[in-house]
């Protein structure tokens, strides 16, 4: 049983690591090419979409583990409920948010910049309706499909990243071709942050689109259950606002320091802090592999003893995770961000010493 975990869970990890070692390299190009002003209207938008993530998510991932090894509920019942409960909250908050898309802008300090806003409003609609499906992927034991759909996507959103920032210069792709204007599209309406953000609309698009045989497959209205539909609402909320709590302690740093210092101040914090947050990348890699095991395994009589071995090496490899990032900080720093941002390091060093 371990030695399946522990498959499960490197493969879990090379779909979920591979992501966000691409994003650290991209981290130095972002710091490299991007003033300190500019890096932090990128990390800022960010921000602001976790914390709706975080509200519209309705704590639905976990609600639909734990339901769905309650023995007297069918399976098939669990998913398309919630499937159809995270669609509907979904859809409702994309209705409203692109109508008051200006008003959004406006109090966000970007009306000179809605298409942010909408470009966002499309990657956290996409998002949170693939969460579902990603959880079902993990609870039916399918580790290759789901790191292939996570790779898959930080590929596509790499690719148009890089063509987009280097198009300008001629170096892929002559003029008077298919690819010089879909640029000069994009770059009509928005400039080289919002590059960004449409790569990864795209993604999160194709991102629904990997999924979307699973939701044909598994969901139907047939097998929508109010009154399970109301258990697992009641059982979601208190871990949204949980989740919230989460996403505004991690958070709201970046988005104060930008309306209450300056954007250059927070450009460099949150460059850093990106490597900070290095320890939050072990909590998630165990979280993908275990927290399925930790709810199948809730209703054996010797839960509790296999809860407490799996803690214990939680406990062990973490600490061994954490010398080695505070050890060789200042490697880190040297090799992912660019000099200029380098003002924000005793920061960020006191923050993990603390």
């Amino acid at each position: 049983m371990y030695r399946k975990l522990v498959i499960q869970t490197i493969i879990y990890s090379i779909g979920f690591v591979f992501p966000r070692i691409v994003n650290y390299v991209f981290l130095k190009f972002f710091t490299v090419f991007f003033k300190r002003e500019e890096f932090s209207l990128y990390t800022d938008m960010y921000a602001l979409s976790f914390i709706v993530i975080g509200f519209l998510s309705f704590g639905l991932e976990n609600t639909y583990f734990r339901f769905l090894y309650k023995k007297n509920y069918n399976k098939e019942i669990v998913f398309s409920t919630g499937v159809i409960i995270q669609l509907l909250i979904s859809s409702f908050f994309l209705v409203i948010s692109i109508n008051l898309i200006k008003y959004f802008s406006f109090i966000a300090g970007y009306h000179h910049h809605s298409e942010y806003f909408f470009m966002f409003f499309f990657i956290i609609f996409f998002d949170t309706i693939c969460v579902l499906p990603m959880a079902w992927l993990r609870a039916n034991d399918k580790p290759v499909q789901y790191s292939t759909i996570s790779i898959v996507n930080i590929l596509i959103q790499s690719f148009l990243i890089i063509y987009l920032f280097f198009y300008s210069d001629n170096i892929f792709y002559g003029k008077n071709t298919f690819f010089f204007f879909i640029f000069r599209w994009i770059s009509s309406f928005t400039d080289k942050i919002g590059y960004i953000f449409f790569s990864n609309m795209i993604s999160s698009l194709v991102n629904l689109f990997l999924v979307l045989p699973i939701l044909l497959k598994k969901v139907t209205i047939k097998k929508f259950n109010k009154t399970m539909a109301i258990k697992m609402l009641n059982y979601g909320i208190p871990i949204m606002i949980g989740t919230i709590a989460f996403s505004i302690n991690e958070n709201l740093d970046k988005i104060l320091i930008k309306r209450w210092v300056s954007d250059e101040i927070n450009g460099s914090y949150s460059a850093c802090y990106k490597i900070a947050s290095f320890m939050s990348l072990y909590l998630r890699i165990f979280r993908l592999g275990i927290e399925p095991f930790f709810f199948k395994k809730s209703k054996d009589s010797d839960a509790i003893y296999f809860y407490e071995e799996i803690i214990y090496m939680f406990i062990l490899f973490g600490l061994i995770f954490y010398v080695l990032i505070c050890g060789n900080i200042n490697i880190f720093m040297k090799f992912l961000i660019d000099k200029k941002y380098h003002v924000a390091i005793p920061i960020i060093i006191m923050g993990i010493m603390g």
